[in-house]
């Protein structure tokens, strides 16, 4: 039996790894799961994880940071229809910002006054990857810079924060000391596409679950469609997503048309997705790709040290 009234995990869903496909597909599978900030019901969860970026600002803001306060919530959360399941927290705003990672270690802080020395996850991907991904979601949202200059801009945002956000090893250690060694894991995104299975025994391992066999993860028995929730955009509509941002197109409208043609002619006729080179990091960001080495990425050991990232 599990305590009631009590969270026993976080997952700490960094953009771009994967996080809706674990929070709309894998987690509602598993009968011994209650997660709270998926899809479901996010939008009632945002609202109060807003309160742990929060900085101090001031004795009468009613939404500044309590722990008092988020001891009573989430252990309010926690009671409510997980019966003897495990209850775990799902969200990417617990990373910080999804492009600088701006406020993730002050979050860490929080959770862990919060709700003690439960058990943390979080998944990490290339760096390189997560770039390309990073910037065709921008282009999504309205973007129409060039990877280029947002990489080269130090000074301002999101520039100048893209570092931080990079910089895993800072991140998984920090928990690790906050949390404890043996109560934080951090797997590879490459891991869930690649050998899923393999993945998910690491993660319900973790978690002390029982694993699942893959027909409850993939209705259609399609590796390939693990973590393809918010598929990118080619190459080819990433730039016509960003030029129709240049000429101050509807988003959401430029969007939903370039989406279907995507899925129906485009990614047939030019598969190619948009991705970013570290010859393009070096040009843009020489400070940036001195820190983008394998030193800096060695994460794994053993068997998973084959997921060490390495940059050419």
């Amino acid at each position: 039996m599990t305590a009631t009234g009590q969270v026993h995990f976080v997952h700490i869903g960094l953009a771009k790894t994967g996080s809706s496909f674990l929070q709309t597909t894998v987690f509602p599978a598993h009968p011994r799961l209650r997660i709270f900030g998926t899809h479901g019901h996010a939008r009632e969860l945002d609202t109060h994880i807003e309160r742990l970026w929060r900085e101090e600002v001031g004795v009468l803001d009613m939404r500044r940071w309590s722990s008092a306060w988020a001891r009573r919530f989430f252990e309010l959360l926690a009671t409510q229809g997980a019966g003897d399941r495990l209850v775990g927290i799902s969200n990417e705003r617990l990373a910080g910002h999804f492009v600088t990672g701006h406020n993730a270690f002050a979050v860490a802080d929080r959770l862990h006054e919060a709700l003690g020395p439960v058990r943390v996850f979080m998944v990490f991907r290339h760096p390189l990857a997560y770039l390309s991904s990073m910037y065709n979601q921008m282009v999504k949202q309205g973007s129409a810079d060039s990877l280029a200059s947002i990489l080269a801009d130090v000074i301002n945002y999101p520039g100048a924060g893209i570092a931080v956000r990079l910089d895993y090893r800072s991140l998984y250690d920090y928990y690790r000391r906050v949390f404890g060694a043996e109560q934080v894991l951090a797997l590879p995104q490459e891991m869930m596409r690649r050998e899923p299975g393999r993945f998910f025994e690491l993660l319900f391992g973790f978690l002390r679950v029982e694993g699942l066999g893959p027909e409850a993860l993939i209705p259609h028995q399609d590796a390939r469609s693990y973590s393809r929730e918010n598929p990118s955009f080619s190459a080819l509509s990433c730039a016509l997503m960003r030029f129709l941002n240049y000429l101050g197109a509807n988003r959401r409208r430029s969007r939903h048309v370039l989406t279907r043609l995507e899925r129906r002619v485009i990614h047939r006729l030019f598969p190619a997705p948009s991705r970013v080179s570290m010859a393009t990091v070096r040009r843009a960001a020489p400070a940036l790709a001195e820190r983008l080495c394998p030193e800096s990425y060695a994460l794994w050991e053993g068997e998973l040290a084959r997921y060490n990232y390495q940059f050419t």
